[in-house]
């Protein structure tokens, strides 16, 4: 832990004093312009690192790091963190007390983050991430939050630490599917296509 005191030090340079976490102390003194210069500095390096920037430039890209993107900032938006609806929940809850434990689940990623909150759903095969927008032959559930109604992307993992792909949503072949669960936007739908 670094602790320093800034202390005027004639009419244009401060004196500062800073104790290292070493408990050394050593003072140095730096003028107006290198003060205002490293606060300049820091402000333009925070902005970017907080996800303030990309917010501003209202990007999208999440698949690779330009700039900086942040979860509290672009969440929402982008998709990059699931932030759940009562129907989202009530759709999982129904999954968890109701649905048949032989048949694995499928849903983007935020989705599977949610589902692995409930204590059937994790004693059952793991639910799937949906994976190159095409659903693969099988009997399934699948999920589809509020979000992925509404903007018509589902969300998948990215190849990195916090990253994301956003993709447009699976064309599915509703002759396929048979709608077991709504509340609201949230869908569950039963999915079978075997071989």
């Amino acid at each position: 832990m670094v602790l320093h005191n800034t202390i005027r030090a004639g009419s244009n340079n401060y004196l500062c004093i800073i104790l290292s976490k070493n408990a050394s102390i050593y003072a140095t003194t730096m003028s107006k312009r290198t003060i205002w210069s490293t606060i300049t500095i820091l402000l333009i390096y925070f902005a970017f690192t907080s996800g303030s920037v990309y917010e501003a430039m209202r990007s999208n890209i999440v698949d690779k790091l330009v700039v900086p993107y942040s979860f509290a900032l672009s969440g929402e938006r982008t998709g990059i963190v699931g932030i759940y609806t009562k129907d989202d929940v009530q759709c999982a809850k129904w999954l968890n007390d109701k649905g048949d434990l032989s048949i694995p689940i499928v849903g983007d990623y935020n989705a599977v983050i949610l589902l692995n909150s409930f204590h059937n759903i994790i004693l059952r095969e793991l639910p799937m991430i949906l994976i190159d927008n095409k659903p693969v032959a099988g009997h399934y559930y699948i999920f589809v939050r509020a979000w992925n109604s509404e903007k018509q992307k589902i969300v998948g993992l990215g190849k990195g630490e916090g990253l994301r792909t956003i993709k447009d949503w699976v064309s599915l072949d509703m002759t396929l599917c048979q709608e077991v669960f709504r509340s609201g936007q949230s869908v569950i739908y039963e999915y079978r296509n075997e071989p």
